[in-house]
């Protein structure tokens, strides 16, 4: 599904849901063309290590493949070590920090 500039795919098995990813569609200065930042990425713990989220992943790609897209981005907390190791075996690099300042 996708409003607006945000995308939605879910993974369903036996008509449940176990997994989706959420994307928005942006622009960033040093890039010519429009990005998709993944937002959002989970996975049913029951679920988990079934290829469910690779197979998202790969679907986001497609479609950025096909929407010319120049990147696809994403964030992922210091502590998700396991998230880091599975993003770098689908392709992805680390490419710098990423600094929040929470306002009251």
């Amino acid at each position: 599904m996708i409003k607006n500039n945000y995308l939605i795919n879910v993974a369903c098995i036996e008509n449940k849901v176990v997994g989706f990813i959420g994307i928005e569609v942006s622009y960033v200065f040093e890039l010519p063309k429009q990005i998709m930042r993944v937002n959002a990425l989970a996975v049913d713990k029951n679920y988990q290590n079934k290829e469910i989220g690779k197979h998202l992943i790969q679907e986001v790609e497609k479609y950025a493949k096909i929407n010319n897209m120049a990147a696809i981005t994403l964030n992922s907390g210091i502590s998700r070590k396991t998230a880091h190791i599975f993003y770098e075996k689908q392709g992805y690099s680390k490419k710098g920090y990423s600094f929040v300042k929470y306002l009251k």
